[in-house]
């Protein structure tokens, strides 16, 4: 006789739970996200704001909760704002 599986677990009969691949564990991935990350900087040094905050935006797609990428997306919405009331 086979042990039932425990309750929290959903699986059907003949079946194997799909692996789960984070962001991160993907080939490539990483290497987009330090691109990104690089051209995002670059041009938040230029002051090229929006630019910054486009390539900021698609780090955190690459690897979403990024917080390095988070706290990048905060600061140039931030320098935004400060642009816009000068």
């Amino acid at each position: 006789m086979f042990p039932h599986p425990p309750a929290t677990q959903e699986s059907s009969p003949g079946t194997q739970p799909s692996p789960r691949l984070d962001a991160a564990s993907v080939p490539g991935n990483k290497d987009e996200f330090k691109k990104l990350i690089k051209l995002g900087y670059v041009c938040y040094a230029q002051r090229d704001y929006q630019t910054a905050l486009i390539n900021f935006n698609r780090a955190l797609q690459v690897l979403p909760g990024d917080a390095y990428a988070v706290k990048a997306v905060g600061n140039t919405k931030m320098a935004l704002v400060g642009r816009r009331t000068k």
